[in-house]
């Protein structure tokens, strides 16, 4: 569930014309918008699919 909400508040972030800086600065604004993917991706392939069990 946590991957899905991290998937939707990304592409509702790139989606949304707010940005932390914006497009129409030349090559800063598309580079928040490539760190936030980058941050995705390194969620995405760092965190475990199934629980850790309760005991471990």
């Amino acid at each position: 569930m946590k991957k899905m909400l991290a998937v939707v508040g990304t592409a509702v972030y790139l989606a949304s014309p707010i940005d932390l800086i914006p497009d129409v600065v030349p090559v800063l604004g598309w580079l928040d918008d490539l760190g936030v993917m980058a941050l995705l991706t390194r969620y995405l392939t760092r965190s475990p699919d199934e629980p850790k069990p309760l005991g471990a």
